[in-house]
């Protein structure tokens, strides 16, 4: 599978923590925010992030974060995306 990149939208970062699934424990996530400021932005926070094969296995398990891959509300608006590629900027 390998790795995949995760674009955000939302408002806020939300922490998925670890969990057991059969014999294994997936990783806790923590998926970015839509928006950073230009400090956050040069520490290194991005609205944008690859994740690894057990990351990607972690955010699916959980049900409300995938809810936020498709439009909802009244302005169809969506909180995360899957990229085929990494952004140029």
């Amino acid at each position: 599978m390998g790795k995949k990149i995760l674009q955000s939208f939302a408002m806020f970062e939300i922490r998925l923590p670890s969990i057991q699934v059969g014999d294994r424990t997936l990783p806790e996530v923590v998926l970015p925010r839509g928006r950073y400021s230009a400090a956050e932005t040069a520490r290194g926070r991005r609205p944008v992030v690859e994740l690894d094969e057990l990351q990607v296995e972690r955010i699916e398990a959980d049900e409300v974060s995938m809810k936020m891959f498709s439009p909802h509300g009244n302005k169809g608006k969506i909180g995360y995306r899957w990229l085929d590629h990494m952004p140029a900027q």
